[in-house]
């Protein structure tokens, strides 16, 4: 890829909405009574009929058919953990080694910053593990030299986004291995040494390890300054995909201790692959995906297919249409970006409904004896990492099909029995819960120290198992991934993360047809992942907006119009730090390249007016100084530069301008068009109705009431009507009393 060429920014996400509402669940068996009460029949027969055809019974058909002949098949789960396939590692080192091995640590995640820093020191540095030496530094200062410590530095920008798992920090620190200073005390207790915190720089753009290393000149006097001795390098952290998830480990073979990394998936050694991307298995016991659309693709485009034909007959087993359903998934104006759509049988960790709440502690259950039980609790756990500077071990059930996979990660589940009342014997809750370890960094350049409050998150789930006893299920960290596409995950939409637990049936076969009913007919949902790549132009990328935004300055204090050319400019550079170095090679690059011609306007847009104007003040004043100065050529650059900054900012301003004036110019029409329409509500407001059968104006009050309210002797008015019907009935109204005695016409 090179410097100005286009990359992809993917972006993935999902949304999912329940497919029958609180207010249209079935209820089989209050139907059967009703019928059975309508036809007077059987009302035992009619429950089991209802009961009979009811979801309850119908899911479980779609599922022996999916199990059957779904093209599919039934999604199978696997448990894939951080410290995942111990013996198949030992194995593989074993044979590598020709050796047995001893594994000091193991873990499976993202490239780890520090586990990269003692591999790179081991392999480029020949440091030795056993003395913590440096040989080669040794060699060079005529004298032994010790690793004093090791920190990781990353930008202070990027570091709130980092995934915890590259800052972890495990194993011995590198400030407590041995020197003259750090003589006294044994291997075991330098291991409680904690690590440095990791470092944040507002300078650096990249990730490295700061090495720091000592050693003591022969000849000592009254000032340990003088023969106490520290240097220091860097260790680069670059070429390791932040999409890509390794094997960390740390071992001993021989009494020497290594570390190694694997990256998963890159096909060395199949065994260790194996361990993550095994093939699931044709039939597992979650209730299947039925899919409407994969790949972007609608499923309907081909209906020869196997695909289409086990799909379209799975969902029948549950009343619904396929054809229509699909086919208004494809009415969605954004369909372009989703990437899959496909109906799901699971349940929102966040439900309130007793028969979910049920489900999701008896899975939960279920994964805490698969994960191995144990008696540490959820405090004693985050607490002890928290001292240790480490992450908690995540846990990662992935579910998957022939087609796809989605995953419930956790970063430690626990089991408790609290004293209390949630409710009656049986009956379950839910909630979540935050607690807080300190995360310790210290700033590059200025030392400070600063704390990090890390999250973690848990979710409980209670059962009531005696009058005053109930059962908690702690799950640290619980997350839920939708492999959307490739390595790309979504955990949710813009909004908050979406935590769905899918059916599995060796669960819910415990339960009785109507608490079947309940369950399956609520965790029917449809989910849609989707998928956008959009264009970033070089222009738009971060590398061309740190240069833009800092060229004021190289221009300042950068005297390009030395005689010593570009050697002045590189050390002009060195003494401001490494990213004006960068950014000032890069300026000379793109002004060689005419970039001050096909660039400024981009420039302006990218940085505002204000401060290209002031890059243009500063360009023409060195400019002008450098001509002087006897460099024609460079004063004639910066000149040209500050020209057509000014132009490139007068037709910024220009275009704002029109903005404003088209703006202006659409509010003026809209006004006018209001307008028209308060006219018009106006003109219907003062109409008058003076033949409204209600309203005689001019009427007395005593009129009024008689003709409204009073009514007489209703008797005598029957008779009186009676006897001069006709004469009523042939008489025309007056004009005043249709209008009233003051009605005149000029």
């Amino acid at each position: 890829m090179g410097l100005f060429s286009s990359k992809t920014k993917t972006t993935v996400g999902t949304a999912v909405a329940r497919v029958i509402p609180d207010e249209s669940l079935p209820d089989s068996i209050k139907n059967g009574v009703i019928k059975s009460i309508f036809e007077d029949g059987d009302l035992s027969e009619h429950v089991v009929e209802a009961l009979t055809g009811s979801i309850g019974v119908r899911a479980e058909r779609m599922y022996e058919y999916g199990k059957r002949a779904y093209a599919h098949g039934l999604p199978s789960g696997q448990m894939v953990s951080s410290a995942i396939g111990r013996a198949e590692v030992e194995a593989v080192l074993a044979t590598l080694e020709g050796n047995t091995v001893l594994l000091d640590y193991l873990h499976y995640g993202p490239a780890n910053n520090l586990h990269i820093g003692w591999m790179n020191l081991i392999s480029s540095r020949g440091y030795n593990t056993t003395t913590n030496e440096l040989p080669p530094l040794s060699t060079s200062e005529g004298t032994t030299v010790w690793l004093h410590d090791m920190v990781v530095v990353v930008p202070e920008a990027k570091f709130p986004t980092m995934s915890q798992d590259s800052l972890a920090q495990w194993g011995q620190a590198p400030c407590a291995g041995y020197t003259h200073e750090r003589a006294i005390g044994t291997e075991a207790s330098r291991g409680l040494i904690l690590h440095s915190p990791v470092e944040t720089s507002s300078t650096r753009l990249d990730e490295f390890l700061r090495v720091t290393y000592t050693w003591y000149l022969p000849v000592k006097d009254t000032d340990p300054n003088t023969w106490k001795k520290y240097a220091e390098f860097d260790i680069p952290v670059a070429g390791y995909p932040n999409d890509a998830e390794y094997l960390h480990v740390k071992y001993k073979v021989g009494g020497v201790i290594k570390y190694w990394m694997y990256r998963i998936g890159s096909g060395i050694h199949p065994t260790l692959d194996a361990l993550v991307d095994a093939a699931p298995e044709v039939n597992g016991t979650f209730f299947p995906f039925a899919y409407f659309r994969y790949n972007k693709k609608s499923e309907i485009e081909d209906k020869s297919t196997a695909a289409y034909k086990t799909s379209k007959k799975l969902v029948k087993y549950l009343g619904m249409d396929y054809d229509d359903i699909a086919a208004a998934i494809d009415e969605n104006p954004d369909i372009a970006n989703v990437e899959q759509a496909m109906l799901m049988m699971a349940v929102p960790v966040n439900t309130e409904d007793q028969q979910e709440l049920w489900y999701l502690y008896e899975f939960f259950e279920n994964m805490y004896f698969a994960n191995g039980g144990g008696a540490m609790t959820r405090d004693t756990a985050v607490i002890f990492a928290g001292l240790r500077g480490e992450i908690l071990p995540q846990t990662n059930l992935v579910i998957q099909d022939s087609r796809f996979k989605m995953g419930i990660r956790h970063s430690g589940i626990y089991r408790a029995r609290v004293g209390g009342t949630i409710g009656v014997v049986g009956s379950h809750a839910r909630g979540m819960e935050t607690i807080y370890t300190e995360y310790s960094s210290v700033n590059h350049e200025t030392g400070a120290t600063q704390i990090e409050l890390i999250p973690h998150k848990y979710h409980y789930f209670r059962k009531q198992i005696t009058e005053h006893l109930y059962e908690e299920i702690q799950v640290v960290g619980l997350q839920t991934l939708f492999y959307v596409f490739e390595s790309f995950a979504s955990i949710g939409d813009e909004e908050d993360d979406i935590l769905m637990i899918p059916l599995d049936r060796s669960i819910t076969e415990k339960l009785t047809i109507p608490q079947r009913e309940v369950l399956y007919a609520r965790s029917l949902h449809y989910v849609f992942n989707s998928k956008v790549v959009t264009k970033v132009k070089w222009y738009q990328q971060g590398w061309f907006k740190a240069i833009i935004i800092i060229v004021s300055v190289v221009l300042a204090v950068v005297s390009l119009g030395q005689s010593e050319g570009f050697m002045s400019i590189l050390r002009a550079a060195m003494i401001m730090g490494g990213t004006q170095l960068v950014a000032t090679t890069l300026i000379i690059a793109i002004i060689k390249m005419a970039a001050v011609t096909i660039g400024v306007r981009l420039f302006v847009k990218a940085v505002g007016a204000e401060l290209a104007f002031l890059a243009a003040i500063i360009a023409a004043a060195f400019g002008m100084y450098t001509y002087f100065a006897g460099d024609p050529t460079w004063s004639q650059n910066l000149l040209s530069l500050s020209s057509n900054l000014t132009k490139g900012i007068g037709s910024f301003m220009q275009g704002q301008m029109d903005d404003l004036l088209k703006d202006a110019s659409d509010f003026s029409k809209y006004i006018e068009e209001q307008t028209k329409l308060l006219d018009t509500a106006q003109d219907l407001l003062e109409g008058n109705n003076l033949l409204s059968p209600f309203v005689i104006f001019g009427e007395s009050p005593d009129d009024y009431y008689n003709r409204t309210v009073h009514s007489g002797n209703i008797g005598v008015i029957g008779f009186e009507a009676v006897s001069s019907y006709v004469e009523v009935a042939l008489t025309l109204p007056k004009l005043d009393e249709t209008v009233g005695e003051n009605f005149y016409v000029q």
